[in-house]
């Protein structure tokens, strides 16, 4: 179990590494994507590579779904990296609000 304080700020730097990640991906435009959006790309290009290979000659129709797939797992990646990263805050920060409540009368 992570320590409340602990889990505090791990949900917090997750929450954090989410929106910087959003922001230097989709807002500022001179960067090349975030870590996340990175390795997510990366992921599924590898994937759909692998597929075309396998698919001979309808790679062109594999690859051609490979962007609108990276889109949406990067949009999956950073709603679970934001939940993740809430419910981190939220648990911890509830246990502490329980354990200095003291026993109930």
């Amino acid at each position: 179990m992570v320590a409340a304080g602990a889990g505090q700020v791990l949900g917090a730097a997750l929450m954090a590494l989410a929106l910087i990640d959003v922001f230097m991906t989709v807002l500022y435009a001179r960067a090349h994507g975030g870590v996340i959006a990175h390795a997510v790309g990366n992921g599924v290009w590898h994937a759909f590579r692998g597929a075309g290979r396998l698919a001979g000659r309808h790679a062109a129709g594999v690859l051609s779904l490979c962007g609108p797939t990276v889109l949406v797992m990067m949009l999956l990646a950073w709603a679970l990296t934001l939940t993740v990263g809430a419910a981190l805050k939220n648990q911890t920060g509830e246990l502490r609000s329980k354990n200095l409540s003291g026993p109930k009368s």
